[in-house]
């Protein structure tokens, strides 16, 4: 299986794209269901791992970029990546302080749901 980052770098012919484009709209109804599903259930130990690790490369973006990140062109983004890339110690020791809040996030959001 491709690696995310594979996958966008995999060159598509125009006829590959209309036929993923024809697959995914095909599936849309099932990956709705599969995430109201997913929202019922508690988020795993690894899924909040995840999350906080996201959350940590965010703060570091906005941190690094001076500016909105969605303001930022598209080679000033592949740069703030590239950075980013080496920064990658310092990414798992925010996401393991922030397991925390992320935990405790989810914990608020499940609360809310069950009343």
């Amino acid at each position: 299986m491709l690696s995310f980052k594979d996958y966008l770098e995999e060159v598509l012919t125009p006829a590959q794209r209309m036929k993923r484009k024809a697959a995914f709209r095909k599936s849309a109804a099932k990956r709705k269901i599969a995430i109201k599903r997913a929202k019922l259930k508690k988020a795993s130990p690894e899924k909040l791992k995840q999350r906080a690790r996201k959350l940590a490369v965010k703060m570091l973006k906005t941190k690094y970029a001076k500016k909105p990140v969605s303001a930022l062109t598209n080679s000033e983004k592949a740069s703030l990546e590239k950075r980013l890339s080496k920064k990658g110690s310092l990414i798992d020791r925010m996401a393991k302080k922030l397991v925390k809040v992320v935990r405790k996030k989810e914990m608020e959001r499940f609360r809310k749901q069950k009343g």
